[in-house]
């Protein structure tokens, strides 16, 4: 775990300590399909679970000027504000890839 309250942890040990994972894990990838990643090619779905138990999508949207990109966690973010959740209480990203999705949203969260 790191400092920001973040911890990366495995599909089977999340399944375990989330019985929403699997919803979750769902949404992501099912958003992930809708990225718009034409730079990076590297498509990225997140879900947030708002404190409420609604579940918020979110998927990367690259832009020529890279400071007005959007990252997939911030996407989902985004969504569960707008919604007007005070918190969120589990995410899930994926990116299909062994890579990990976005550092900033890890180390800001």
């Amino acid at each position: 775990m790191t400092g920001t309250g973040i911890q990366l942890i495995d599909r089977a040990e999340a399944a375990a300590r989330l019985p929403e994972f699997a919803d979750l894990l769902e949404l992501a990838v099912k958003v992930q399909a809708r990225a718009r990643a034409p730079y990076s090619r590297f498509n990225v779905g997140a879900a947030v679970l708002g404190g409420s138990g609604v579940a918020y999508p979110g998927c990367n949207v690259e832009s020529a000027s890279y400071g007005a990109t959007l990252c997939a966690e911030r996407s989902a973010v985004a969504g569960a504000v707008a919604a007007r959740q005070a918190h969120a209480a589990s995410a899930a990203s994926c990116c299909g890839s062994s890579e990990r999705t976005c550092s900033s949203s890890r180390r800001r969260a």
